[in-house]
C-alpha cells in the first residue's frame, strides 16, 4: 500500500516496467478532457480528468482509459485500472516506454 500512497503524493510512481498514475475522475461531465495536474488540500498530487460517461457498469472507467490512451498517444491495451474502480481517485498503470510516458505526463 505504501507504493500507492507514494503515487498519490507525487502524482505518479515509476516501476521497473511501467508508470502508475493517480487520477481523479469526474464522470457525467460536459466534455471528455484532461485538466492537468492538481494538488488536494492534503498536498497529494493527481491528474484531473473529466468524462461524459456515466459511472455505471464501468463506463466511466472505460472512457477514462480511452481518454488517457488518446492523450498519451498509446493503445488502450497498454493501460490498466489498478485500483479505485468504484471511487473518484484511481490508480492507472501504463505499461509502455517509461521515458516517453513521463515526458507526455509532464506536458499535461
Amino acid at each position: 500500500m505504501k507504493c500507492l500512497e507514494q503515487a498519490i503524493t507525487e502524482g505518479y510512481r515509476i516501476t521497473d516496467t511501467s508508470v502508475v498514475i493517480a487520477v481523479r475522475l469526474t464522470p457525467k461531465a460536459s466534455v471528455n478532457k484532461i485538466e492537468g495536474w492538481h494538488k488536494s488540500d492534503d498536498d497529494k498530487i493527481y491528474l484531473k480528468a473529466r468524462v461524459r460517461a456515466l459511472p455505471d457498469k464501468g463506463k466511466a472507467n472505460k472512457a477514462l482509459i480511452d481518454l488517457l490512451a488518446k492523450n498519451l498517444g498509446i493503445t488502450k491495451n497498454k493501460l490498466k485500472l489498478v485500483s479505485g474502480s468504484k471511487y473518484r481517485l484511481k490508480m492507472i498503470e501504463v505499461e509502455d516506454n517509461r521515458e516517453l510516458i513521463l515526458k507526455q505526463l509532464k506536458q499535461m
